[in-house]
């Protein structure tokens, strides 16, 4: 799996708003901890509190809509 992070440069997190058009799906993100996952993430706060991801690529919405 592909490991993603945030981007902070002097203690400010870095982002880019891009066009719609130029988005072509969503990703399946899985936050990276150890052992135990912090119970202080939820399902609504984890983007914002794991500063880790990995990018699942044997996971698609694409894949589930043409299997039924």
């Amino acid at each position: 799996m592909y490991k993603i992070s945030r981007c902070i440069k002097n203690g400010k997190q870095q982002a880019s708003v891009i066009p719609v058009n130029l988005i072509r799906q969503s990703v399946h993100l899985i936050p990276e901890f150890g052992p135990i996952a912090p119970t202080i993430w939820k399902s609504s706060t984890v983007l914002e509190l794991a500063s880790n991801f990995f990018v699942n690529p044997f996971s698609d919405r694409f894949a589930y809509s043409t299997l039924f």
